[in-house]
């Protein structure tokens, strides 16, 4: 049941009291751990294995030569050059922003490939393997991969986006309402936006979602934090990096907590 408390007012309360709230809590932390990202296998190769027609390359420039021959948007001067430091040399494409990167041999370059994707397997990804260099593809590139990388002898890897299904999983606002849309008897698959500063989503069951001004590693951090929150109206459900507010009294909060690994307030 919605609260009386208008949209701007609830989202004013909102955003103010999880400040306050994550600012008196923080102090009880020593230190804020940096988020562990799970590195899982790059995906199954969509073209069959081939002996890599471009062979071993000796620079990032041979690479780029080869790329644009095959179709490739990389005309001009590369950008960023050598930034990627897991590479023997890189560089991205002026204009579409494919990154070329060169490694000392093949299995350098796929270890390389598969912790890339691994990195991103939450939004999915592309990348074309070759024999001691890779290609991460963007915009009409990306379109084009596949016959890319048939061109070139590459092996084209896909991952698919994996869905969010705990707020521990989520880094963005649009994954934190995602994992809230996954539980039960929950409503949020089309989130607005509703922050003056691209800050709140509001769900379709009134729900609002707010990022934390730090991330709260510890379960205790976000169990005082929950405690400290008061919302006229609303339930705070606390992850490590987002606030839930539930404003309906139709949703099982307690089993939506335990679904989407949040913190409720104990009393």
């Amino acid at each position: 049941m919605l609260s009386v408390k208008s949209r701007s007012a609830r989202i004013a309360a909102f955003t103010a009291l999880t400040a306050l709230a994550i600012s008196a809590c923080s102090s009880e932390v020593s230190s804020i751990d940096a988020p562990t990202i799970e590195q899982s296998e790059a995906g199954d190769a969509v073209a069959p294995e081939t002996q890599h027609a471009l062979g071993s390359v000796s620079s990032v420039q041979d690479l780029q030569d080869a790329f644009h021959a095959a179709g490739g948007d990389c005309d001009g001067d590369l950008e960023d050059i050598n930034n990627v430091k897991s590479a023997l040399g890189s560089g991205v494409c002026p204009g579409s922003g494919t990154v070329l990167t060169i490694y000392v041999g093949h299995d350098a370059a796929e270890g390389a490939v598969t912790t890339l994707m691994g990195m991103m397997d939450r939004i999915g990804s592309t990348m074309i393997l070759g024999e001691n260099w890779a290609i991460n593809p963007a915009g009409n590139d990306l379109d084009q991969a596949d016959e890319i990388a048939t061109a070139l002898g590459g092996q084209l890897l896909t991952t698919e986006a994996t869905p969010v299904r705990s707020l521990d999983e989520a880094f963005t606002l649009e994954q934190a309402a995602e994992a809230y849309d996954q539980a039960d008897g929950t409503s949020c698959a089309d989130p607005v936006d509703v922050g003056s500063d691209a800050s709140v989503l509001e769900c379709a069951d009134l729900t609002l979602i707010v990022e934390a001004d730090q991330p709260m590693s510890s379960e205790a951090l976000r169990q005082a934090t929950a405690d400290a929150l008061e919302l006229d109206g609303a339930t705070p459900i606390v992850g490590r990096r987002h606030i839930v507010a539930i404003y309906s009294d139709d949703i099982d909060i307690d089993t939506v907590a335990r679904q989407i690994d949040g913190a409720t307030p104990s009393t």
